[in-house]
């Protein structure tokens, strides 16, 4: 998601498959799948972020987040975010905590759209490491744009589609 959000042409995955089945060296089990080519949970995540990213460029200035504040107010500087423009014409907000936080977080994100605040919907996708679809919220209006309450907050990404913007 970073290296796509900073225009990096490639990325390279460290290790396809586990080196070893020891479960004591860390360096044997940094593949996504086991050793007897199995998936593990970190292939599902890395599918589901490749299918919802496929062909999604960085944006262009269309729609701007113009705020994410978590739960706990004192990591507001611990969120990375980047926002995309998909092959459909939506955008995708990928966000994340950069450090494990030590309790389930929420955050509430505002997002504006230049002259068409009132006209944008904003739904949560799927969460990436589960495949599971998160309760979604229902987005209020603020002056030229709208505001999500209570969204999720990981330490891995989690994505919003926004729609409507012309």
């Amino acid at each position: 998601v970073e290296s796509l959000g900073l225009n990096v042409t490639r990325s390279i995955i460290y290790d396809l498959r586990d080196d070893c089945r020891n479960r004591t060296k860390p360096l044997c089990n940094f593949g996504l799948l086991t050793i007897d080519e199995q998936p593990k949970p970190s292939y599902y995540a890395v599918q589901r972020v490749c299918e919802m990213l496929n062909g999604a460029l960085p944006s262009d200035g269309q729609v701007v987040v113009t705020k994410i504040t978590p739960s706990k107010p004192a990591i507001t500087t611990e969120v990375k975010s980047y926002l995309f423009q998909n092959k459909e014409g939506s955008f995708l907000l990928g966000y994340w905590l950069v450090k494990r936080p030590d309790v389930p977080l929420t955050a509430d994100i505002s997002v504006r759209a230049q002259g068409q605040g009132k006209n944008i919907t904003v739904s949560i996708n799927r969460d990436v490491l589960t495949g599971l679809q998160p309760q979604q919220q229902t987005p209020r209006s603020v002056d030229d744009g709208i505001e999500l309450r209570g969204v999720p907050l990981n330490n891995y990404p989690t994505f919003l589609t926004i729609r409507g913007v012309q």
